[in-house]
């Protein structure tokens, strides 16, 4: 390459002697070469011309990106391709360069090498230093010039660590990765040993499937994003309000996909080839996807934890998994939420499964599964259940329409009335209460210290105690829809309250450290009245960050705190004529 280089008319000094030197023992010995090259300002003498040099190499296909494209579009556009060889990150000033780090690293293959290239005079690292030494040194150098650390999540959502853990642990796995560093006068060159798989967003997705021109799939169906104006008139217990209660939702595009060839592992994990794809992610909008059954290694980059060999599935299936399988909550809320996209499909591959998978012993459906996706149209035998890995040739799936606590979609007040009309249709006429309280029996998440005294307060107002789990699930649909007014605390047991048609009062018993919003979210699309009573929790989330014991946390309800505002509301119902 350096005597390419020469005769397009380069100046070949010391430095980009060498550049072009490690660039050639990394291409060498690979039968067909996939590079990408990312431009920074045009160099003297070069302009734009190694990409030229590294395309004019036999069967070598090179990519050019210009400084200025978006993160995202990049991740998306290098994701479509597969793995690299080589991706060379070509900047006029390091900051630039070293920020696309960890955005590009884990895009190459095992032995793949990304080149880190500056101008004259870069900031000089110690040639002496050991190899652990200069990994240091280059880490603190990504993180300090990129301004930030790599792969940061504020939010340190569902126990995962703060953003300083985050960064820890990024940098960990980033270290772990690199299998070789040189460095040289004008560039680093890092060495990729333990490839990744690239997390895809929604849109991201799309972007792939355009660029593979429907070879990894194609887009069904597509609606526009809109927003959700709250119809819910909601108020707090708590002087400085806990919040996540905005007032509008932006609703992403809801988009069915057609994917050939996935594998499928236990828990939502979907992977595509080197992708994992959106619907591996219930949080599918939250600022860095998390799945609990993979394992993270950059913010744009995870790992499969259950790599045992798939088995192949033929035939098309209908995407339908849940990271907690057979959860009541998560089924609600998740599953249920994405199956506006069940009946077109359905119609367009008579032959449709669902896809769910199982943890632990036993492949069979709990109860209120048979009911609720039953009441949605889902018969029994068309529902695969599996419990390790699987090959599926086809598989449909769909954005979901709710997705706590970012945004729930006008339109799955119309699947909820449809599986609710269902539900509530095969319940038995009986008297059913007009004020419920819903309990919880529970002692591990979110206990209620005094939950008795609660239930009492609540029982003196006329409202019938129950444990919603005791009753069939077509009787706690026809509970929900009867009810004037539904109290409870807070969590899975009020889910129920999608089924309601008309408006009512909804009273919410909370930990202050509980910062789920699904009762918000539902009440916001069916236009219900909220109250909310917030207790202090046993444990607190830490000032930066989200914990998942505080998240868990059992409370105290305080009767001369939260307690004034719950008589004052209970007071009212009763005035009411």
């Amino acid at each position: 390459m350096v005597s390419a280089a020469r005769a397009a008319g380069w100046s070949t000094g010391r430095a980009k002697r060498t550049f072009l030197q490690d660039l050639d023992r990394a291409l060498a010995g690979r039968r067909r070469r996939l590079v990408a090259v990312v431009r920074g300002a045009p160099r003297p003498r070069e302009g734009d011309g190694l990409s030229d040099l590294l395309a004019a190499r036999p069967l070598t296909r090179v990519l050019t990106f210009g400084s200025d494209v978006d993160p995202s579009e990049l991740h998306a556009s290098l994701a479509a391709e597969g793995r690299f060889d080589v991706i060379v990150v070509d900047s006029s000033s390091d900051g630039p360069a070293l920020s696309r780090f960890s955005d590009v690293f884990f895009h190459l293959k095992s032995g793949g090498a990304l080149f880190l290239r500056f101008p004259p005079r870069p900031r000089k690292l110690d040639l002496e230093q050991t190899a652990e030494q200069r990994w240091g040194a280059l880490a603190d150098f990504v993180e300090h010039l990129g301004g930030h650390p790599a792969g940061s999540d504020p939010t340190g959502r569902r126990g995962r660590p703060g953003p300083r853990g985050r960064a820890l642990e990024d940098r960990r796995q980033l270290a772990q990765a690199v299998g070789r560093l040189v460095v040289g006068q004008q560039h680093l060159m890092v060495v990729n040993r333990r490839p990744a798989l690239a997390k895809m967003r929604e849109h991201e997705m799309d972007q792939v499937l355009a660029l593979r021109s429907g070879a990894a799939g194609r887009v069904l169906t597509r609606l526009p994003e809109g927003q959700l104006k709250t119809r819910c008139v909601w108020r707090e217990s708590s002087e400085n309000p806990v919040g996540l209660m905005p007032a509008t939702f932006a609703t992403p595009p809801l988009v069915v996909r057609e994917y050939a060839a996935v594998t499928c592992a236990p828990q939502q994990v979907a992977v595509q080839g080197t992708l994992l794809l959106p619907d591996t992610y219930r949080k599918n909008v939250g600022r860095r996807l998390l799945n609990s059954r993979t394992e993270e290694t950059a913010e744009r980059f995870a790992r499969r934890i259950d790599r045992r060999r798939p088995r192949s599935l033929p035939g098309t299936y209908f995407y339908l998994d849940s990271e907690f399988p057979a959860h009541f909550g998560h089924a609600m809320t998740e599953q249920l939420s994405r199956l506006w996209a069940w009946p077109s499909a359905k119609q367009t591959y008579p032959d449709l499964k669902v896809l769910i998978s199982r943890r632990g012993a036993g492949l069979s459906l709990a109860s209120f599964e048979r009911d609720l996706f039953g009441a949605a149209g889902i018969a029994e035998e068309d529902i695969v259940l599996v419990d390790a890995p699987v090959l599926v040739e086809r598989l449909i799936a769909a954005t979901p329409m709710f997705a706590t606590p970012y945004y729930a979609h006008p339109g799955i007040e119309q699947v909820w009335a449809d599986v609710g009309d269902v539900l509530v249709a095969s319940a038995p006429d009986k008297d059913y209460p007009a004020r419920v309280f819903c309990s919880r029996r529970t002692k591990r998440r979110r206990p209620c210290h005094n939950a008795p005294d609660v239930e009492a307060l609540f029982a003196s107002h006329g409202f019938t105690i129950l444990h919603p789990e005791d009753l069939p699930f077509v009787e706690q649909a026809r509970v929900f829809r009867d009810a004037e007014v539904v109290a409870g605390f807070a969590g899975s047991g009020l889910f129920s309250l999608v089924f309601s048609k008309t408006p009512k009062r909804v009273i919410v018993v909370s930990s202050e450290s509980y910062t789920a919003r699904n009762e918000y979210l539902m009440c916001s699309v069916l236009g219900h009245r909220l109250d909310v009573t917030w207790s202090q929790p046993d444990v607190d989330h830490p000032d930066a960050g989200w914990g998942r014991e505080a998240f868990r946390s059992g409370f105290t309800f305080d009767f001369e705190r939260e307690g004034l505002f719950l008589r004052e509301v209970l007071q009212s119902l009763d005035s009411q004529p």
